[in-house]
């Protein structure tokens, strides 16, 4: 039988992947804020859950953050929660990508271009980088 504590967590991760499938629908809708709101609100819930299905979950949150900050211009933002995904998973691809269109924004062409050369070398068919890379 499993105890209270993993039954707890298992019902947390549920309840912010939920949230997280309500951001996501925002975003498909084009609604950037609204949803960032429902990813800000997943991972708040998680906090301090450390089970792999909440590192997912955040994960995801962040990657999905990140994208809405892109569309809403806030690079500093981007920069951040792809940040936190790369400390855990340096070859993120999404985070990469995200992350060096983020820099690209910002002007910080040299960090702009070690994440956009890094995102190719995870994935070589990754083209939407190299107009980025061109334009440095």
């Amino acid at each position: 039988m499993r105890n209270r504590g993993a039954a707890t967590g298992d019902y947390m991760v549920q309840g912010a992947n939920s949230i997280k499938e309500e951001g996501n629908a925002l975003h498909n809708q084009g609604k950037y804020t609204e949803a960032a709101e429902k990813y800000q609100s997943a991972k708040r819930n998680l906090e301090g859950n450390e089970s792999a299905a909440a590192a997912q979950v955040k994960r995801s949150c962040c990657l999905n953050l990140a994208s809405c900050y892109l569309k809403t211009s806030q690079h500093d933002l981007v920069v951040e929660e792809c940040g936190s995904v790369i400390y855990m998973e340096p070859n993120n691809l999404k985070a990469l990508y995200r992350r060096g269109q983020a820099y690209a924004s910002l002007g910080s062409n040299s960090m702009a271009e070690s994440d956009l050369s890094a995102a190719q070398r995870v994935n070589p068919k990754v083209r939407s980088a190299l107009p980025i890379l061109r334009c440095m």
